[in-house]
């Protein structure tokens, strides 16, 4: 339904079957035209943006995203603070951690970056929570993973002891420090990553592991005093990639054996997996397992398959019969045979 462009030596680096292509006397060397019929101009952008880049961009499958819009600076939910976005302040007698707020934004991996006059006038902790967390006093102790920063004082915090953070930051920190936090969000596991004033993200080290299947958002909670933070860049609001568009990527990708987008689409797809099992969407669950077995996307299915055996909702729509055939058939490999419509099939075959 269109064409789109893209650099040859991109193409060959890429993938072998892409390489022979134009290297050998095939129609694509001599017209430098690959055709495409069965692929979308959409799923070629999002192909070609992972390709050249490694993240995918909304304006490549929503014509109504646009530079001009602005990301997230909403705040989600807040306590005892004064909002005037992008600015929040907070004024306490009181020398308690009794003043948070929660930042809104998408399902997923994220960014964002707040600054401080003076961080080490203030005792603060900055991170991620739950977004089903209740904002209350000293909710850090059990609520969260963050950097508590104060006076000459970094420490990875998870509400059970401290450990110290390595990372080469000048104590104390300079005035108008900007402290960006990255979270990336994982089947088995997650990580949050700090970084000062541009500089290299270190990898804060908890007592305990972030569980998996959360959803989490920016939080960031404080002690009293009479201060004001400002968050120069908050998550994006563009949503993430569609799932009916990853997966033609994800064909085109395998069809042509570019690893590096496969690994990519993969890993989306396994965190969308463990998402959508955290909120109980067993809909989204379905949709993802049955792309996967269509392509045979092993590392998917695989992953589907573990995060299933503590997937309740799942288990109840599997014996009644509601899902796809081929969804039940492959959730037989760690279920019994449903007691619904398929097992009676199987019993007037007498294949049971």
């Amino acid at each position: 339904d269109g064409e789109q462009h893209a650099h040859r030596a991109v193409l060959m680096a890429s993938s072998d079957v892409f390489s022979a292509m134009f290297k050998q006397s095939m129609k694509e060397s001599f017209d430098k035209v690959v055709e495409l019929p069965d692929v979308t101009q959409v799923a070629m952008r999002v192909f070609l943006r992972l390709l050249y880049t490694g993240h995918v961009d909304a304006r490549d499958w929503d014509e109504e995203q646009n530079e001009s819009q602005e990301p997230a600076n909403k705040v989600l939910k807040q306590l005892n603070m004064n909002v005037n976005w992008p600015q929040l302040s907070w004024q306490s007698s009181t020398p308690q951690f009794n003043h948070a707020v929660m930042l809104d934004c998408d399902d997923g991996d994220f960014e964002f970056s707040i600054r401080c006059s003076n961080w080490n006038e203030l005792n603060s902790m900055v991170g991620v929570a739950s977004i089903n967390a209740n904002l209350v006093l000293n909710m850090f102790n059990q609520q969260g993973f963050y950097l508590q920063v104060g006076p000459n004082v970094l420490y990875a915090q998870d509400g059970t002891s401290c450990k110290t953070f390595i990372g080469s930051w000048p104590m104390p920190l300079p005035a108008d420090s900007v402290i960006t936090v990255k979270f990336k969000y994982g089947p088995a596991n997650a990580a949050l990553s700090f970084a000062l004033n541009g500089g290299d993200f270190t990898v804060a080290q908890f007592n305990h592991p972030i569980p998996p299947g959360v959803q989490y958002c920016p939080a960031v909670v404080l002690c009293g005093g009479n201060n004001t933070i400002e968050v120069v860049a908050a998550p994006s609001r563009f949503p993430p990639c569609p799932v009916n568009v990853l997966l033609p990527v994800a064909s085109l990708a395998k069809k042509y054996m570019v690893a590096s987008v496969m690994s990519l689409i993969a890993q989306a797809l396994k965190n969308r997996l463990a998402g959508a099992r955290a909120r109980e969407c067993t809909c989204a669950f379905e949709e993802i397992l049955a792309g996967a077995i269509a392509m045979d996307m092993g590392a998917v299915r695989m992953a589907a398959l573990t995060l299933a055996n503590d997937f309740p909702g799942l288990r109840e729509k599997y014996d009644a019969g509601k899902l796809k055939p081929e969804v039940v058939f492959e959730l037989q490999a760690i279920w019994p045979i449903p007691t619904g419509k398929w097992a009676k099939w199987a019993k007037c075959a007498r294949l049971v």
